[in-house]
């Protein structure tokens, strides 16, 4: 009895541990894939607020 719960125990490990190396890989390249969108849109956002600051200023001056 204690043999078999050993094999059983032994084959949960062997074949959850390349699930959870695979589950870990893909949800390692979703945060990856996640922060190039999020720094791509804040680039674009604070660009676009500079320009516009830049425009308001730039009006401002012109008599």
């Amino acid at each position: 009895m204690r043999l078999f719960l050993f094999l059983r125990l032994h084959a949960f490990f062997i074949h959850s541990y390349p699930g959870a190396v695979l589950g870990f890989l893909f949800i390692t390249g979703l945060s990856a894939k996640l922060y190039k969108i999020l720094h791509t849109l804040s680039m674009v956002f604070f660009r676009n607020a500079v320009e516009t600051e830049t425009l308001l200023m730039y009006k401002e001056k012109t008599p």
